[in-house]
């Protein structure tokens, strides 16, 4: 509305405005129409779109578990001769991670590192690290987790939380599986016994 009436008043915005616009209908949780307003309206006033302005895109498609739109956005800031920064990485791996994608984690997580030469942190490896857990895959997180150190970085408390609750987890799976099998060997003797009983 806001928008709407410094226009009839024939007041020109600036880029910032136009950022907080963007802002605005992200955190409303309206990515599409902040996708639509940053395509349409920026041009009407001759602004370019810069790093900052798809970060904050791709941040609120990823928070909504949205992986495609973010990698849109992703191939159309290089094109435009842009430089994602880690804002940009964090941003879509947190999609994957959300979606437990993490093959593809790890995938923009060497991306960023080795093309764009942009540091990993704990934070990013630790967010892959729990997609890993989360889709109870014990192995390939303890085997992600011995390889910290190759990425530069050193795992910290969460790290470990992260893994040990992993491994609980799988033992929990495994502790019912085996007590279901105890439960019906036991239920099937308990048959066979009352059918000898009647014999």
């Amino acid at each position: 509305k806001l928008f709407k009436m410094m226009l009839s008043n024939n007041m020109k915005p600036s880029f910032f405005i136009m950022c907080h616009i963007l802002e605005a209908f992200c955190k409303g949780k309206q990515p599409e129409k902040a996708y639509e307003f940053m395509i349409n309206e920026f041009k009407k006033f001759d602004f370019t779109p810069d790093v900052y302005c798809y970060n904050i895109l791709i941040n609120s498609y990823s928070k909504n578990k949205n992986t495609k739109m973010p990698l849109k956005l992703f191939e159309s800031l290089v094109e435009s001769n842009l430089k994602p920064d880690s804002h940009t990485f964090n941003s879509i791996l947190q999609g994957f991670v959300a979606n437990g994608d993490s093959e593809n984690a790890l995938k923009y997580l060497e991306k960023m590192v080795l093309e764009y030469e942009i540091p990993a942190n704990t934070h990013v490896l630790n967010s892959i690290l729990q997609a890993h857990c989360n889709n109870n895959d014990a192995d390939k997180a303890e085997q992600f987790f011995n390889n910290y150190k190759s990425w530069g970085v050193e795992p910290d408390i969460v790290s470990y939380n992260i893994l040990l609750n992993s491994f609980g987890r799988v033992n929990l799976e495994e502790c019912k599986i085996f007590f279901f099998w105890v439960f019906f060997l036991l239920k099937a003797l308990q048959i066979s016994d009352s059918r000898a009983a009647r014999c």
